[in-house]
């Protein structure tokens, strides 16, 4: 009887398939917010794999810092496994994006199993030119890069004052006399053509520093998500990623706005409240910037990469047989 059907348990089938959770899937500003926060206790519990990573980094740095031989092979240990870590988080967040049901311990080790050579080396040559970059910056904006290990003694200084004082007023007097008198009667120091050649060189080194880190910034959204996508060579990989950089221009803008954003308030945090702000960097600040870039990348390289090789984007079966992730 009718009446009796509540005794009945047949409920109706819950969740998605596949292919229905990625026809739902959006990346646009708006989908955005909302794919982050349902996922955002998967992306914490991604964060803690960074973590564990930067922790034991950490760790050996403290410990090892008294033995050389050690301390390089140590760094050199952990430098080989930065490309498969990025690989394996990337792989992860791409799932986040596109709408598919990830497991993040399975689906991390399948990425790293699956890319790990080729990781290695993309590490590398990631973690090389983002050291020159920012050596760059640096360098052509005057800091001195050799203060960290430069050391003068106190006593030097006060001998060097003593001696100086003397001196003191036969220096005044010749920059006195070495001043050329202007127009209007004030002396006026005249600088050398080739310094003033050498700082306007120097600053436009500097800006183009900036611009190539920043262009790099969004390579970086591109490398790894193409690693773990498609079979394709390391320098077709770093030159895809770079094309994407400025074709898909604005999603970049966007996602470096957001990740500067989120590390600007981690930092604010971390200058009021170290601990909490340490924390912070571990439990969700890094694998949401991971997030962030695999949101703004992922739509430009499906744009371009995936979907001119199948006609129905609503063929998903299709597009796994044509794209499978790489093995």
């Amino acid at each position: 009887m009718a009446v009796f059907d509540f005794l009945h348990f047949n409920p109706k089938e819950k969740g998605l398939t596949k292919d229905e959770a990625r026809k739902a899937s959006r990346t646009d500003f708006v989908g955005f917010f909302r794919t982050y926060f349902e996922k955002f206790w998967n992306i914490s519990n991604l964060n803690l794999v960074i973590a564990l990573y930067l922790v034991l980094l950490a760790l050996g740095i403290w410990t090892l810092q008294p033995y050389p031989i050690a301390f390089y092979i140590f760094l050199g240990v952990f430098a080989l496994m930065f490309g498969p870590l990025c690989a394996g988080v990337f792989y992860v967040v791409r799932g986040y994006v596109r709408g598919d049901p990830v497991f993040i311990v399975s689906d991390f080790t399948y990425a790293v199993k699956h890319n790990w050579k080729q990781s290695i080396i993309i590490g590398l040559l990631d973690l090389l030119i983002t050291g020159l970059l920012i050596f760059d910056v640096f360098f052509w904006s005057g800091t001195d890069l050799n203060y960290l290990t430069s050391y003068v003694p106190e006593n030097i200084v006060e001998i060097t004052q003593e001696a100086s004082s003397g001196e003191e007023e036969t220096d005044i007097a010749f920059t006195e006399d070495a001043d050329v008198p202007s127009e209007d009667g004030s002396n006026a120091e005249v600088l050398p053509f080739n310094e003033k050649t050498n700082g306007f060189l120097e600053s436009m080194f500097f800006y183009a520093s900036i611009i190539l880190f920043i262009v790099y910034l969004f390579m970086k959204n591109y490398i790894y998500i193409i690693t773990v996508t498609f079979n394709l060579s390391v320098y077709k990989i770093f030159k895809n990623a770079f094309l994407f950089s400025i074709l898909g221009i604005k999603r970049n803008i966007l996602g470096f706005l957001g990740k500067l954003i989120l590390l600007f308030v981690n930092v604010i945090i971390f200058v009021n409240m170290p601990m909490v702000g340490i924390l912070l960097a571990l439990i969700i600040t890094l694998a949401s910037c991971a997030f962030i870039g695999a949101y703004a990348a992922y739509p430009v390289i499906k744009k371009y990469m995936i979907t001119p090789y199948y006609k129905d984007e609503e063929v998903y079966e299709s597009y796994d047989k044509i794209f499978e992730d790489r093995g």
